[in-house]
């Protein structure tokens, strides 16, 4: 999917060595960034390509988006 002047809400660094990151979205739409050292600046806007996942944790299910590409 492609997603187009998408702004950035919250930024946080994930995992012991900092090499993926999370990105909330609008309507708190969580974006991934796996091995990902792009510099994500909080109010800003980005185009990019993503597709979606399930994600399962106790008990709870949400939708995150995987990023493949920025555009």
């Amino acid at each position: 999917f492609v997603f187009y002047n998408i702004n950035i809400d919250k930024h946080f660094y994930l995992g012991k060595e900092k090499l993926h990151q999370k990105l909330i979205l609008a309507n708190n739409i969580e974006l991934l960034a796996f091995n990902n050292n792009d510099n994500f600046k909080v109010n800003s806007n980005i185009n990019f390509i993503a597709t979606i996942s399930k994600n399962e944790f106790r008990g709870n299910i949400t939708i995150n988006l995987i990023l493949k590409k920025l555009i």
